[in-house]
């Protein structure tokens, strides 16, 4: 066998001083804290390693843990040419080269195809060919498993048996592993699988893959509040009980997390674990507001000790309330468990309690010190409340990055999959909620109590989607708070194009995605009377006048007072619209029917009825000669039907005695009776097999009974 090429210089460079975003090879000192550079989202996960590494073991838990499908790329090409390696490297006529080939010529394909990302096991010497090296440097976040001593790699090997072609003598085993190394730690990431389980190298990939990922919203030079990525919650819950030791700690945990509770108490200790009763905005009450603060009062908890809250957006608003008017502000820190929360109500420092039957009536601004996300709690999510957090992070991308709403759109598929599909891509969707809230935290850093206007284009489709959740919070069928946004938002698109000189095509793209988040679907639009009483209810609203957020282009909003009756006509639109398109459940592939100008303007008109219709209606339709002297004769049986028509076979007389219908006779030898001289085909030997399951079914209900 021919000996590999030696790593070029750029390859020899060490893989944490790179980019690894497909571009040349960047300076270290771009890289975070720790030296290694984020990885970017929605990129197959390649491992890689000497054999008895471990790929095939790692490979299978390491895709449940990011929600992805496993390939073993040994395993394909056994399956496509339906014999095992060692064959083919024995084969003379296709031996190790033409297996390379095959190898090296796959993992092309699966690069170019830019299908969903998947976590791929590669073959050991995948390595020894350059153009997959580039591959797997490029476009792909590659890890090999490093053993640390080859020693290691030979005592699995040689308890496998004889199946491994490479690995029939150890001396030879020594000196590929020897001459292969340069280039695995040329091509990807080291992570020891010398004497660790196959879980803690999953693990170790997890916390690489989402490393470097860190924002901040800072309301001035001492109040700062961290946004950080977490990829399970074990390692999440490790680093606060280093963090949290020797001080008092409470946490507010979300009742549909309850079983939830024994991990966290153990983890933070007896006794600092409160359950509210009620889940939603129910729980947004004085009255537990006061229990809470009761609570920490009698543990004499001072400025320096904690409140930590786990849950979606209701309970992180009730919790930093709660925090910041007890003793005018106590350490907290956000661990929120729906996307929505993630992106939007963890963020920002706004917390509130409703009262007198209004929403968020009472409240402050008061930062935590770290909002914490968690990628394992986000990747059990129903696909309802994923929607709902990727329709906040849209919106928050409109109006600051289109780069988040470019990742959204393209990458639909892998963060709401179809039926069936392992469950959305933890690497992206916990991408998506590191960006949505690391823009959220931009705007608000800029304008943190909202005096000087900038925080208000995060109210971007909110104006109407806020007044239609609200309208039918009190009907039978409610409306999500992401459902009835993605509404408000596909009416501001409309009314930005019409008014506000947005491209038309852009707003029909974006169009599209409210609607693919909205399920394929807009509610109706509430009356007029309704939506003037909820409009003077908006938060936003300045001396009687309604303030809206429109776009002139992607990521350039505006801020203007509107006038109720333009935005309403936006949102009849929008519904004709939406009507008119076809949306897949789980995809963003829609079509457009025509519609007609009368359509679009007031809908269809009713066809005008003729002068006798409206003199004294439609008269029926006179009947023919034939029709009125005997009604239609029946069509005549040829001879053959007349001559040799089939006798039915004879039922027996069990059977006879089953059958009943109405206005029916069968004689007990099978034929028609005369009384009713009507044809009907009766498949008996059907009749027959049923009648036999009843009887054996009844035998045994009777046995199981007298055993029992």
């Amino acid at each position: 066998m021919d000996a590999p090429e030696k790593p070029t210089e750029d390859e020899q460079m060490s893989f944490f001083s790179r980019k690894h975003s497909g571009t040349p090879a960047a300076s270290a000192a771009s890289a975070p804290e720790g030296g290694l550079p984020p990885l970017p989202p929605g990129r197959h996960v390649f491992l890689t390693g000497f054999m008895g590494a471990g790929k095939s073991t790692v490979g299978p838990i390491l895709a449940g843990m990011l929600g992805r499908v496993f390939t073993d790329l040994d395993s394909y090409i056994e399956d496509a040419e339906g014999c095992s390696i060692a064959e083919i490297f024995a084969d003379p006529a296709r031996g190790e080269s033409y297996f390379r080939a095959r190898e090296a010529g796959r993992i092309r394909a699966m690069v170019a195809s830019r299908g969903l990302p998947r976590v791929v096991a590669l073959g050991g010497g995948a390595v020894e060919d350059p153009e997959t090296r580039r591959l797997m440097t490029r476009e792909a976040s590659t890890f090999f498993l490093d053993p640390g001593d080859p020693e290691i790699l030979w005592e699995r090997v040689s308890r496998d048996g004889p199946g491994r072609p490479l690995a029939a003598d150890k001396s030879r085993f020594l000196k590929l592993f020897a001459r292969r190394l340069p280039l695995y730690r040329a091509s990807g990431i080291p992570v020891d699988c010398g004497r660790g389980s196959p879980g803690e190298v999953c693990r170790s990939i997890v916390r690489i893959l989402f490393a470097g990922r860190e924002a901040s919203v800072r309301a001035d030079e001492s109040w700062v509040s961290r946004i950080t990525a977490w990829p399970d919650t074990g390692t999440l819950a490790a680093s606060l009980a280093d963090r949290l030791s020797g001080r008092r700690t409470l946490m507010l945990l979300d009742p549909a997390l309850r079983r939830e509770e024994p991990f966290w108490l153990g983890a933070l200790g007896p006794g600092t674990v409160v359950v509210p009763e009620e889940r939603g905005e129910a729980a947004k009450s004085f009255a537990f507001a006061e229990r809470i603060l009761s609570v920490l009062a009698s543990r004499s908890f001072d400025r320096s000790d904690w409140l930590l809250v786990r849950g979606g957006g209701s309970l992180t608003d009730l919790g930093g309330f709660c925090a910041g008017l007890f003793k005018r502000g106590i350490r907290l820190l956000m661990l929120p468990t729906t996307l929505l929360a993630a992106v939007d109500a963890a963020v920002g420092g706004k917390t509130a309690v409703n009262f007198a039957g209004a929403k968020n009536q009472c409240g402050l601004f008061y930062l935590p010190e770290e909002v914490l996300i968690d990628g394992e709690i986000l990747r059990n999510l129903p696909q309802g409340l994923v929607e709902e957090g990727l329709t906040e992070a849209y919106k928050t991308g409109l109006v600051r990055d289109p780069e988040l709403c470019d990742l959204i759109s393209r990458e639909t598929e892998a963060l709401l999959p179809p039926p069936g599909a392992p469950g959305p891509d933890v690497p992206l969707l916990l991408e998506t909620a590191w960006r949505g809230a690391s823009l959220k935290a931009s705007v608000c850093s800029e304008d943190f109590r909202e005096q000087k206007g900038v925080r208000d284009i995060l109210n971007f489709g909110h104006t109407f989607g806020h007044a239609v959740e609200a309208h039918f919070s009190r009907s039978e069928i409610p409306v999500s708070h992401g459902r009835a946004v993605a509404f408000g938002m596909a009416a501001a698109l409309v009314l930005s194009e019409r008014s506000f000189g947005l491209d038309p095509g852009a707003a029909r793209k974006a169009r599209a995605v409210c609607l693919r988040l909205s399920r394929g679907g807009y509610p109706p639009v509430p009356p007029r009377e309704e939506l003037d009483r909820l409009f003077k209810t908006d938060k936003k609203a300045r001396l009687g006048k309604l303030r809206f957020v429109a776009l002139k282009a992607p990521g350039e909003p505006t801020v203007t007072d509107l006038a109720p009756d333009e935005l309403i006509s936006a949102a009849e639109e929008a519904v004709r619209e939406a009507a008119a398109r076809e949306v897949t459940p789980w995809s963003m592939s829609w079509r457009i029917r025509p519609v007609s100008r009368r359509a679009r303007t007031g809908g269809p008109k009713p066809r005008p009825l003729s002068r006798r219709a409206r003199a004294g209606g439609q008269k029926p339709r006179p009947l023919s000669r034939r029709a009125w002297a005997d009604g239609p004769k029946p069509r005549p049986l040829s001879r053959r039907a007349w001559a040799g028509r089939p006798k039915p076979r004879p039922l027996n007389r069990s059977i006879t005695r089953l059958i009943k219908c109405r206005n029916l006779a069968i004689s007990p030898g099978g034929e028609m009776s005369d009384k009713h001289p009507v044809m009907v085909s009766i498949r008996y030997d059907s009749l027959l097999n049923y009648w036999r399951r009843f009887r054996h079914f009844i035998k045994r209900v009777i046995i199981n009974i007298l055993i029992h």
